[in-house]
């Protein structure tokens, strides 16, 4: 058989088809930030702010980054350096304002790896070589209801999107993912009863505005340059790093760990 006819035929066959329609107990909506299910379900996506972008590359390094990420923030915005399965090769997220990320896309090789070296100081040795760089917009945003329908829960990006600076955005989706597994493994016969994920649902919203309002602070944070701003900041990591059992709390929640520990 000819495979362009072959092609055609599968074509026709695919427009001859009715429309196909599946029954489950429960749907998990879990396709991304710009959501077709979260759409269809008439959920709103609401806005927590935005006008950063993302500027995404990899670079080859002098050091081997021996499987750290490393995360400095800059007078730009906050530059992240995460390690690659090459010792010498590191994947670079640089966030800034629109127009200074969009600056850092267009620039030739040379002057970006430049810009790059001085916003990393040097914390990997010479930059030897960059790729490609990809530019994409960020904006924060969250669900207005992450259990619209009774056998219908939205979760991951499509319930929520989250500056990257402290990768929470991934935590918050391990956690939803956590909650449904209890609940399944908890001998729960049907996963679609009615009110079942509604505490759920409003927990989740509550934790992803906190998320987003932190977030929205410590980039404010350490993005001001005064002199009295930069002190009290500094005065406060420092007092962080000294409290002991609140900086483990704190590393507990930026791993994610207390959250999925949480209850249903």
């Amino acid at each position: 058989l000819d495979p362009a006819a072959a092609r055609q035929a599968g074509r026709d066959s695919a427009a001859e088809a009715p429309p196909t329609q599946l029954a489950a107990r429960l749907v998990v909506a879990a396709d991304g930030a710009k959501s077709k299910l979260r759409a269809l379900a008439g959920a709103n996506s609401l806005h927590r702010g935005d006008g950063d972008g993302a500027i995404a590359t990899v670079a080859q390094v002098e050091r081997a980054h021996g499987n750290r990420a490393l995360q400095r923030f800059t007078a730009a915005g906050p530059l992240a350096l995460l390690p690659l399965r090459h010792p010498h090769r590191v994947a670079v997220v640089w966030s800034a304002e629109q127009r200074a990320a969009e600056q850092l896309r267009t620039m030739p090789d040379a002057p970006f790896i430049a810009a790059l070296q001085a916003a990393s100081h040097d914390a990997l040795g010479r930059i030897e070589a960059v790729d490609r760089r990809l530019l994409a917009p960020l904006a924060q945003r969250v669900a207005d209801r992450c259990n619209p329908w009774q056998r219908l829960l939205i979760i991951g990006d499509a319930a929520r999107t989250v500056h990257p600076l402290a990768g929470q955005g991934m935590n918050l989706g391990l956690e939803d993912v956590a909650r449904i597994a209890r609940a399944a493994r908890s001998g729960e016969q049907d996963l679609g009863r009615a009110n079942l994920w509604r505490g759920m649902a409003w927990r989740r919203r509550a934790r992803s505005e906190a998320t987003i309002a932190a977030m929205t602070a410590l980039r404010a944070g350490y993005g001001y340059r005064g002199p009295v701003g930069r002190w009290l900041r500094n005065a406060g990591v420092r007092w962080v790093n000294q409290a002991e059992t609140l900086k483990r709390a704190l590393m507990l929640e930026a791993m994610g760990a207390r959250g999925c520990a949480k209850r249903l």
